[in-house]
This record gives structure tokens, C-alpha cells and sequence, in this order.
């Protein structure tokens, strides 16, 4: 028989799922200020209210049971995580610091440290930590995840007369202009830049008709999807091409990232090697196995997304970030076996530089938000590889 306390906190993380935060952390305040609380209890208290943008309120819970918990590690390593989004880098590495001392190392204090030393100015410390967060997490996918069978052989030459069947996917919901700008400018640079492919964006009615109707005009295909029920369910649109066998090639991309000649040289070089998959990573923060806008395929070698998702294990709680944990547990062990990796920071996992053809100036990336995009004078010593 559950508690009361139970069945408040299964109540709470299926309302945060569903996106009703403000919900869940109203059922979460007494099961937390109770004297019989859990350290798990705040920390799903953390999470619901980062989930839903209150990150300040969030990391004000997680030190509150830092001082309650002092010996857990997990909330000490969470802390970490939400002063980042605060921008206390230097807050952040003591809060990993203790999660370590009391036995938290893992990928995620790693990727934690790591992003700090990149904001601090450390790109040595970073590019160190990058590498063991890549490692561990790879240790953690072979262990946790299926292999799917590979095709034999090469796949088949690129061919660009069957531009439906290379498709170049996006997932775009709502009315934001970082997001629906992005989108078309993609749908706008896709056909010059990516002859041969297609653009396909994954939409629901919460985007404008001017948006959908001009990024069809661009000569993209506009799919329309139900709104999401989940916190995550419009991030896996863009996947749905991964398990098509009739698509012979697919790229997935992020709607507020543009396309360049950087990956699109790259992406030439996975077309030439013989491999079946393409993953990127560019900057220092790059540090999830399978960046879940910056890979592609062979269509058909992965399940469809459907069944990716039904037979995944979540290790942590739903979060925006659900879509490249998906992929690290439910693809990476598949993809590993045949991928060619640009990477610009970490010589780990089979890794190699980008082509020196096309690379982006100083201050630009690939992956980066295209407001975010300034020029700035080239460093004297280039810590890209």
C-alpha cells in the first residue's frame, strides 16, 4: 500500500511530464517540507521547477537540501547543473567538487565541469573533462543499451536524383522567432547548400501559417504532428525518418541552428567513407555522445522512434534533454560500430578534426543558435583540432 507522500511524488513527475510544473511543485511542497522528506523528494522538486523555468527557485530548493542532506551526492551534482543556468561557474565546480567527495562522479558532474572551465577560460580543464564525460557515458551506453543489426556492406553511393529519400529533418512548435526565423532561413539555405536533399519540418498548428506556408514556399515539406502530450514528444518528430527503411539518407538538425559549409563539407566526408552514420560535435560543451541536431543516417537501421522510446529505461527525470539521452542508451551502441565522428575538441571514441576545407571563422560553430553568431578576432593559438 503507498503513502500519501508516494503518491504525491508519482502525481508530481507524471504532471511535470505532461508540462503542468507549476502543478507538480505545488503537490511537491508538503511532501518536501514534511520531517519524513527524502533527498529523492527534493530532488524532483529541483527538477519540476527547472523544468518549468524557475531555475533560481529551483537551485534555492537544491541548496536548501544540500544543508538537510549534506552527505548526497546527487543533490550536491544538481545544485552544480542549475548554477550553471545562473551563470556561477565558479559556485558550480565547488558544487560538483563536494558531489565528488561524497562518491557522485559520473558523466554528468564531468559535463558539469567542464562547461564551467569552458566559461572560465580553461579550455584545457575543459577538453579533459569533455573526454571523461564522453568516455563514461560510452562505458554507461554498451552496458544499458541494444545493438541493432548493421546492414552488410558499404551503404549504397549518395544519390542525389532521389532527393526525397535524403531528407534533412527539423521538429518546430510554437511562435518563436529564434525558432521560426531559423526555419526559414534553413528552408531558404537547404536547396543551395544541400542539393539533393530535402528539407522536411515536423509542425504542429501551435506555428504560425505565415511560417508553415513560407517554409513549403522554400520548397520544403511541411508535416504536420499532433501537439505534444509530453514535455519531450516534439523533439523526437525529427527522428521519425531514422527508422524509415525508404529513406536512404537522413541529417537531423536544430531549427534555430544554421546550416554552413562546415558541415556541409563534413557531411561529404561521412558520404565518401563507407559508414553508416555521421556524428559532429564543435565546441566544448559538445559533450553528449550523439548530439541530438547535429547526426545522421542510413534510413531504417535504428527502429522507428515509436520503439526506441517504448523500450528505453530513463535514467534520470523527463527533461528537455530526453531526446539525446534516448539517443545515447537506444542508438549510440548501434551507431558506434559505423561512424565517422567530426569532432573540433575531444581525440576520443574514433574521433577526427573537421575537414580543413569550409571551417567556420572565429567565433562561429556548428550546432551554434544563429543569433548567437558574432565575429570576433582569431585567438593566437586555435584550440580546435
Amino acid at each position: 500500500m503507498t503513502t500519501a507522500a508516494e503518491d504525491r511524488r508519482r502525481r508530481a513527475v507524471a504532471l511535470s511530464t505532461e508540462g503542468r510544473h507549476e502543478e507538480a511543485a505545488a503537490l511537491l511542497g508538503p511532501v518536501v517540507a514534511a520531517p519524513e522528506a527524502e533527498p529523492a523528494d527534493v530532488l524532483i522538486l529541483g527538477l519540476v521547477l527547472s523544468n518549468a523555468g524557475k531555475v533560481r527557485e529551483a537551485a534555492q530548493a537544491l541548496y536548501r537540501g544540500t544543508q538537510r542532506f549534506p552527505g548526497e551526492a546527487v543533490l550536491h551534482e544538481n545544485l552544480g547543473v542549475l548554477l550553471i543556468g545562473l551563470g556561477g561557474f565558479a559556485e558550480a565546480v565547488h558544487a560538483f567538487g563536494r558531489a565528488v567527495e561524497r562518491g557522485g562522479d559520473n558523466a554528468n558532474v564531468r559535463d558539469g565541469l567542464c562547461t564551467c572551465f569552458a566559461q572560465l577560460g580553461d579550455a584545457e580543464a575543459a577538453r579533459r573533462q569533455g573526454v571523461a564525460s564522453l568516455e563514461a557515458k560510452d562505458r554507461q551506453a554498451l552496458a544499458a543499451g541494444p545493438v541493432f543489426p548493421l546492414p552488410a556492406g558499404a551503404p549504397a553511393p549518395f544519390d542525389p536524383t532521389e532527393p526525397q529519400r535524403n531528407v534533412i529533418a527539423f521538429s518546430l512548435w510554437g511562435a518563436k522567432e529564434l525558432y521560426c526565423e531559423g526555419a526559414l532561413r534553413n528552408a531558404r539555405l537547404i536547396p543551395e547548400l544541400y542539393p539533393g536533399w530535402t528539407a522536411r519540418f515536423y509542425c504542429d498548428e501551435t506555428v504560425p501559417a505565415a511560417v508553415r506556408e513560407g517554409l513549403a514556399a522554400a520548397g520544403a515539406e511541411v508535416l504536420l504532428r499532433p501537439r505534444p502530450q509530453r514535455i519531450f514528444d516534439g523533439l523526437l518528430w525529427r527522428f521519425e525518418p531514422v527508422g524509415d527503411p525508404a529513406v536512404a539518407r537522413f541529417l537531423v538538425r536544430d531549427a534555430d541552428s544554421l546550416v554552413s559549409v562546415q558541415e556541409r563539407v563534413a557531411v561529404d566526408a561521412w558520404l565518401a567513407s563507407g559508414r553508416h552514420f555521421h556524428v559532429m560535435r564543435d565546441w566544448l560543451t559538445h559533450t553528449d555522445l550523439i548530439l541530438a541536431g547535429l547526426w545522421g543516417g542510413v534510413g531504417g537501421i535504428l527502429p522507428p522512434v515509436e520503439r526506441l522510446v517504448a523500450d528505453f529505461r530513463p535514467f534520470r527525470g523527463a527533461n528537455l534533454h530526453f531526446d539525446q539521452d534516448l539517443l545515447r542508451i537506444m542508438a549510440w551502441p548501434t551507431v558506434r560500430q559505423s561512424v565517422l565522428i567530426h569532432d573540433s575538441y575531444f581525440p576520443c571514441l574514433g574521433s577526427e578534426p573537421f575537414p580543413a576545407l569550409g571551417r567556420l571563422p572565429a567565433g562561429w560553430r556548428v550546432g551554434q543558435t544563429w543569433t548567437g553568431r558574432k565575429l570576433k578576432a582569431p585567438e593566437a593559438v586555435d584550440r580546435r583540432r
